[in-house]
């Protein structure tokens, strides 16, 4: 149980905090994952902040436009399907339609008071020109491709032989000037856009055929080879070298990530402010840790 200035904090904000973060580590491939310890401890954290924050958003705006509520109230159901179908994946009754609106005008306030601390936040262009040449290496494009490509599966009516033999002569078709991707829309077995695999990057292929599809120049059909998903043949229509993308490019991406670091850090050094003069009582197993400094 934890309490701040007398207030408990109910569980289901400390559970939303931790599947917050949870999904936010799992999104973060090939980093390492915290374990669940660490996680339960920054959630309740993050919960603390939260209350304190909702508290003083509680006493700045005390008053919360009804129709204001009932307006995201709608939005909120609607996002369900419905009443109905609301009710029927989360359990909420009638009866809990008080509490539920009583949150939504809480996050308002929350929202509200987020918007007025983060209000003083600015970025310069000379600000993002010196982000921009400090990392560079930060907005390279890779070198990407675009192919399309003929699939074929040997199975009980053709053997491996067979199909081979079928693919290079598609091939030849293809290399005498047939359309490639009129071909793969009658003969691939894996039809999808005629065969057409748009653009793309080392990585996003498994790794046969991306050996073989980056080896080839423009236009250049390949020989037939084979990956885990059966026998292909694919033609390179076009490529991109990598390069870095051009301040212009990544003016606004920049400028977005430099304010929400100077928004979140007007809000942090607020809700350090909160947390001095706080009383925060947090009990487990029993046992009862106060930090208090007022």
């Amino acid at each position: 149980m934890i309490k701040v200035n007398g207030e408990r904090i109910p569980q289901r904000m400390i559970q939303q905090e931790f599947e917050f973060l949870k999904s936010r580590y799992s999104a973060q491939q090939g980093m390492p994952q915290p374990d669940e310890s660490r996680l339960k401890n920054d959630a309740q954290e993050n919960a603390i902040e939260r209350m304190l924050l909702l508290q003083e958003a509680r006493n700045r705006f005390p008053e919360v436009d009804a129709a204001d509520v009932d307006k995201r109230f709608k939005e909120f159901i609607d996002r369900f399907g419905g009443r109905a179908k609301f009710q029927e994946k989360t359990g909420f009754k009638k009866k809990d339609e008080p509490r539920l609106k009583n949150d939504i005008g809480d996050h308002l306030k929350y929202e509200r008071l987020i918007a007025e601390l983060s209000s003083g936040a600015a970025v310069t262009e000379d600000e993002c020109k010196e982000h921009y040449e400090k990392h560079k290496d930060d907005f390279m494009l890779p070198e990407m491709i675009r192919a399309s490509h003929i699939l074929m599966r040997p199975d009980a009516s053709k053997n491996e032989m067979e199909i081979r033999c079928e693919l290079m002569n598609l091939r030849e078709r293809a290399l005498k000037g047939e359309d490639f991707n009129a071909i793969a829309a009658q003969d691939s077995h894996c039809r999808d856009g005629n065969g057409d695999l748009g653009y793309f990057a080392r990585g996003q292929m498994v790794q046969r055929f991306e050996d073989v599809t980056f080896s080839l120049d423009v236009n250049a059909v390949s020989e037939v080879f084979t990956t885990e998903f059966g026998m292909h043949i694919v033609k390179v229509f076009d490529k991109k070298p990598a390069r870095a993308r051009e301040f212009k490019e990544v003016r606004k991406e920049i400028e977005s990530v430099l304010l929400d670091i100077r928004k979140n850090t007007l809000i942090g050094e607020f809700v350090d402010k909160l947390r001095g003069k706080a009383s925060i009582e947090i009990e487990e197993d029993g046992a009862a840790a106060q930090e208090t400094i007022q």
